[in-house]
This record gives C-alpha cells, structure tokens and sequence, in this order.
C-alpha cells in the first residue's frame, strides 16, 4: 500500500519509477532486509493508529486491522518468500 502510494506520488511529480523485476534466485530472505524494506509501512501503520487512537479509541480499533497488516508485512513477506518445496506446509495450503 504504502509502496504503491509513493509510486503514484512520483509518477505524478514527473519522476521516472522504472520497472524493477523481482528477484528469485534466492532460496530465503533475510528478516532485518525484510525490516528494513519495510519501514515506511511501519512508520505509517504506528502513526495512523496513533492519530486515530487519540481521535477515538473506536476509530483506533477500526484502523487495527489495516495498521496490523501494515506492522505484519515484513514478517509475512519474510515467511511466504521462502523457497517452497513440496514436503513445506506452504505447498500444502
């Protein structure tokens, strides 16, 4: 979300954002690379709950669920980018 938002910030200030490939030679990813990719989202996920935390407890608790997912994403991306093999539970589900 957040990464897709600074994308379309950038296109529309003229900038060139290119086209990376994605990478899958590796077998697993590191989690502090995974961190570090991942900071704005977190940066972004803390303060919006923050905000709506201080605006109202219950808009705080409706924000939860998107600023969860937000804190979350370097661990799930850490998780799900792991080689797969078919004895994985990640092949089995």
């Amino acid at each position: 979300m957040v990464n897709q938002t600074a994308a379309v910030a950038a296109a529309l200030a003229g900038r060139d954002i290119g086209w990376r490939e994605q990478v899958r030679e590796r077998l697993s990813s590191d989690l502090a690379e995974a961190m570090r990719w991942f900071a704005p989202h977190h940066v972004v996920a803390l303060l919006v709950l923050a905000i709506t935390m201080l605006l109202s407890p219950m808009a705080g608790l409706w924000a939860a669920a998107t600023t969860m997912s937000l804190i979350a994403s370097a661990f799930i991306s850490h998780i799900l980018a792991k080689h797969c093999d078919t004895k994985s539970w990640l092949w089995k589900t």
